[in-house]
């Protein structure tokens, strides 16, 4: 009986820690803003509030590049994917942002890999690479 109890109380405890990481995730996003600082590796010069990535409640999901993407996103393992995307369909004048743009567009539809380091929130698909700093609105 002893046996059983401890082998219960054991996989109780592996189940919550595997659980918890997807929910902590989750949780730290709610209600986060970050901004565009590097695309690929190469440092964007002047980060601003213009590129940016936030999260609300039930992890709705709100980012702008030439256009503005939102919807309600999961996490599943380290996946970040938004399930509803809308968008709009802005032509950006700059064919730098429009990569950019759409990268961040297949990124959210497609699901891409999260991670968060310190205040950089980092979303990889493939060969691209979208890293974002964490900078709160501040009332």
């Amino acid at each position: 009986m002893r046996v059983r109890s401890l082998l219960l109380s054991v996989l109780v405890g592996l189940v919550g820690c595997s659980t918890a990481e997807v929910f902590d995730l989750s949780t730290q996003l709610r209600h986060r803003n970050f901004i565009l600082v590097q695309v690929n590796q190469q440092l964007i010069p002047e980060p601003s509030f213009v590129h940016r990535l936030s999260f609300g409640e039930r992890l709705f999901v709100s980012g702008t590049m030439c256009n503005e993407f939102s919807g309600f996103a999961q996490i599943k393992g380290s996946k970040l994917q938004v399930i509803t995307l809308q968008q709009t369909e802005k032509a950006c004048v700059n064919p730098v942002l429009n990569t950019w743009d759409l990268i961040l567009q297949r990124m959210l539809s497609q699901g891409a890999e999260v991670t968060w380091q310190g205040q950089l929130l980092i979303l990889k698909q493939g060969d691209e690479q979208l890293t974002y700093q964490l900078r709160d609105y501040v009332f």
